[in-house]
């Protein structure tokens, strides 16, 4: 789970820099790629919660259940990635400013081999 200082340096920090975008990088994801009890980020809600005050994250990249996934929630995209010793490969994640000022991104699976 994020404890409550994290989630207040969070809160903080998406505040102060409100005037520029944020793609967030982290081990826990907060909107899991599938369910499973035992990896499931416990009181999720309380993240979830911070980033509803905030509309400055385009994504969330994260790992802990080492499985492919792209999700969108609110607005926000939440990438979650495998391991690269496990699969070989990593994700290439491309953003781009459209034309009326909104944000793309695209992730796709890259192999190393």
């Amino acid at each position: 789970y994020y404890k409550a200082d994290e989630l207040e340096f969070l809160d903080k920090t998406l505040s102060k820099f409100q005037d520029k975008k944020a793609i967030i990088f982290q081990h826990f994801p907060v909107v899991p790629p599938a369910y499973d009890d035992m990896k499931k980020t416990y009181k999720a809600e309380l993240y979830k919660n911070v980033l509803s005050r905030h509309n400055n994250v385009l994504a969330i990249v994260s790992g802990h259940y080492n499985k492919e996934a792209l999700i969108e929630e609110n607005g926000i995209k939440h990438i979650s990635v495998s391991g690269l010793y496990q699969s070989g490969e990593y994700e290439q994640i491309k953003i781009f400013k459209n034309k009326n000022g909104s944000y793309s991104l695209t992730a796709r699976v890259i192999s190393v081999n």
